[in-house]
């Protein structure tokens, strides 16, 4: 279907928005949700609930292994069904509306090759100190004049407080 070629084009193979930019990553799930709800009789609904369940996933990982929910690149918050809670509460929320049932393993380092994403952390007795590093490509492949400038952009986060954010090739 058409639907899901486009999905396949827009969502990176490691369940990342293309677009690479996190609270875009957050609307398109947002959407595929929203869809999924509004029409419960979607011809293509295992795949289509595939496509969710990956995005789902990574965004768990990602909120997990980072503590918080990081924004970088374009954001207007934009939203649908996700309005009904807070923003910052909007991966979480996303994630249980999804019907995730899996808590993935997260490792002190944790890579998503393709969207170009680590996250480093340490734990101790003062608590959790997370470290994010975008090395990925600038913007996405097929329109890459709406490139975001984050690529080499770093976020120091200590026990959920954000402690030094570099915004990456924008500076």
């Amino acid at each position: 279907s058409a639907l899901l070629n486009e999905l396949n084009l827009q969502i990176s193979k490691d369940g990342f928005n293309a677009e690479r930019a996190s609270d875009y990553h957050l609307f398109v799930l947002d959407l595929l949700i929203t869809l999924l709800i509004l029409y419960p009789t979607l011809r293509i609904r295992s795949e289509y609930e595939k496509v969710i369940m990956k995005m789902a996933l990574t965004t768990r990982q990602i909120r997990i292994a980072f503590q918080i929910w990081p924004s970088f690149g374009d954001s207007d918050r934009s939203a649908l069904i996700s309005n009904l809670v807070d923003y910052p509460d909007r991966a979480l929320f996303l994630e249980k509306l999804s019907s995730l049932n899996t808590t993935p393993a997260i490792a002190p380092i944790t890579s998503w090759e393709h969207s170009g994403f680590s996250v480093m952390r340490t734990n101790s007795d003062e608590g959790q100190l997370s470290l994010l590093v975008d090395q990925g490509n600038i913007g996405y492949g097929r329109i890459a004049a709406h490139g975001h400038a984050h690529a080499l952009a770093i976020w120091l986060v200590f026990d959920s407080e954000e402690i030094l954010i570099e915004s990456g090739t924008y500076s």
